[in-house]
């Protein structure tokens, strides 16, 4: 009885969808590796164009809303991701994952401000020896959503 009591208490965290750690975004370093990322993550492609694509995880066609979203920048080789916070307005769980995994295994860098206006952010940055993307990884908390983000310049 005690181990049906267990599984009942795991099954509601199951059925939030489907989590991601940085072990899943070290090997981003193209648009085949982010498609494969987002196909075993269970983002579906909303646009694509020549320069970037864009996937998004429990898509809202009708209302155009999504949990995550995630971009790819096909000339740099850049990826960003944008994460819903919870309903209690704590970060996601794919989020905090990242990050924690991001500063124990990688090295902080520097501060970036990046975004035009009220939408510009301040993301700590850190570099990973052994991540197959190019440039430095880094986070920003905001009000709604959380960001991850991959940065080339420093200027």
């Amino acid at each position: 009885m005690k181990k049906v009591l267990l599984l009942l208490l795991f099954i509601p965290l199951v059925s939030f969808g489907q989590n991601f750690d940085y072990n899943d975004l070290k090997d981003i370093n193209s648009l085949k590796q982010f498609k494969r990322f987002s196909f075993e993550n269970e983002f579906v492609k909303i646009s694509a164009n020549d320069y970037s694509v864009t996937y998004a995880q429990r898509y809202n066609k009708e209302e155009e809303i999504a949990t995550f979203w995630s971009y790819y920048f096909i000339k740099s080789n850049l990826f960003s991701f944008q994460l819903a916070k919870d309903n209690d307005g704590s970060s996601n769980d794919s989020f905090e994952s990242v990050l924690e995994q991001v500063k124990k295994n990688c090295t902080f860098y520097d501060f970036k401000e990046d975004g035009y206006g009220s939408s510009k952010k301040e993301f700590i940055c850190y570099t990973c020896p052994g991540s197959a993307f190019t440039g430095k990884i880094g986070f920003a908390r905001g009000d709604n959503n959380d960001f991850i983000k991959t940065f080339l310049n420093f200027n």
